[in-house]
């Protein structure tokens, strides 16, 4: 119809017999290496199956099946980053993470099972337990005379941002677990808000109208760019660990950190350093006047129980890593 068609092809190929004897198992095999050679590099490639692709295939579609069952048998469970407010000097806050002890394989990272949740969009329903959990955790460490500024931070992946009524769900389980939206920020990653920016910050603007506090994590790591920070009505940046790590390295990716942090403030944004470790990296970002720290000076991930004592118990803290 008179338009110019530019296309590309991605092929996976199987080779009889050794990747397969019956055409069911050979296309089965080409699929795999498909689904590879789109992992590699993208489009427009190919890739022929192999031993190492077929390993991989099946360890995810076993990892599949036992997150499922994770799921039906509560096999997860939630620990708590706790922030520190640099200005007050008190922790206020925490970051939710979700841990995975397997009943023979023992703990399995987040890296390793949250990718594969994703693809398969058991997130979703794994992301509604992490909400639920944390909002309910926030509500009784309240009831337990923690002070009103408590907030609680929920990691929110790039499915469950892009659910249709991700917002109402939100909304839905405040309201189940009688926590105020003020208690909770939602952390979305640069690569998620990149997705789609007008569709993000349509999403931003309904959270943040609920009353919830929207910070953008591990900034730093992805696209980093400023422009569409200017875009959205975020509350919060957070700067990944490994661009502090990098700052104390280095002059120049230290001017860089500095320069971030300023530029932050002056959009009215507040900064949280992740991946504080060392009195030396506190004294540096405490120098550029970010609002809180995260890391293991204070302390590590911790368990309910701890979250607990730690908040309500100031002279049990321990602000190394133990």
């Amino acid at each position: 119809s008179d338009h110019d068609l530019f296309i590309t092809t991605t092929i996976g190929v199987a080779l009889y017999p050794n990747d397969g004897e019956s055409p069911k198992s050979l296309i089965e095999s080409s699929r795999s290496a498909q689904k590879q050679a789109k992992a590699n590099v993208g489009k427009n490639n190919y890739q022929f199956f192999s031993k190492e692709i077929n390993e991989k295939v099946v360890d995810q579609m076993q990892l599949e099946l036992e997150i499922h069952t994770a799921i039906e048998e509560r096999q997860f469970n939630m620990f708590y980053q706790p922030k520190l407010d640099v200005g007050t000097d008190s922790v206020l806050g925490a970051e939710a993470l979700i841990r995975w002890e397997h009943p023979t394989k023992g703990m399995i990272s987040p890296d390793d099972f949250i990718p594969v949740a994703e693809k398969t969009g058991l997130i979703v329903q794994i992301g509604k337990w992490c909400l639920r959990t944390a909002c309910k955790q926030a509500k009784l460490l309240l009831e337990q005379g923690v002070p009103d500024s408590l907030r609680i931070a929920v990691n929110v992946s790039a499915v469950e941002f892009a659910e249709k009524d991700f917002v109402k769900t939100v909304v839905e389980i405040l309201k189940e677990t009688g926590l105020q939206a003020r208690h909770l920020e939602v952390e979305i990653t640069e690569t998620t808000v990149m997705n789609d920016l007008d569709e993000s910050r349509k999403i931003i603007d309904d959270l943040r109208y609920q009353g919830v506090t929207v910070a953008l994590d591990d900034f730093g790591t992805g696209y980093s760019s400023f422009n569409y920070l200017g875009k959205l009505n975020l509350d919060v940046l957070k700067l990944d660990r490994k661009f502090l790590s990098e700052a104390m390295g280095n002059e120049r990716s230290r001017t860089l950190y500095a320069g971030i942090v300023a530029m932050a403030h002056e959009i009215k944004l507040k900064v949280v350093a992740e991946g504080v470790e060392t009195q030396t990296e506190y004294n540096y970002v405490n120098s550029l006047n970010v609002s809180e720290i995260q890391g293991y000076l204070l302390s590590k991930p911790i368990d309910a129980s701890r979250m607990t004592t730690f908040l309500l118990a100031p002279e049990s803290r321990d602000f190394l890593a133990n």
